[in-house]
């Protein structure tokens, strides 16, 4: 392994490491201030769309290597957001009443 590989893998390990931190504490702050204020707050909103934004981008290059599951992540990604997107739409329609 060349030194800038080794560089390159040490950097992806601590973005790895860095990026499960910052997800474990938004999930904890989330459901703290859920408990408090009875209301999804921002940041858990933020999270749930980085993990659309995550699986929408696995999905798209997936299919432009040519994966045979690039297509059904695709999919499945899509899927996903109208789940979440309903939800939402539910939510805030009956909150507003």
């Amino acid at each position: 392994m060349q030194v800038d590989e080794m560089e390159q893998q040490t950097r992806l390990f601590g973005m790895k490491w860095a990026w499960l931190f910052l997800v474990m504490a938004v999930g904890v702050w989330s459901v703290i201030e859920k408990i408090h204020t009875g209301s999804l707050p921002l940041a858990g909103m933020l999270l749930i769309v980085q993990f659309l934004v995550y699986f929408g981008v696995v999905s798209v290059e997936r299919h432009k290597a040519d994966d045979e599951r690039g297509r059904s992540s695709i999919l499945m990604a899509v899927a996903m957001t109208l789940v979440v997107v309903a939800f939402g739409l539910v939510v805030w329609f009956t909150a507003a009443r």
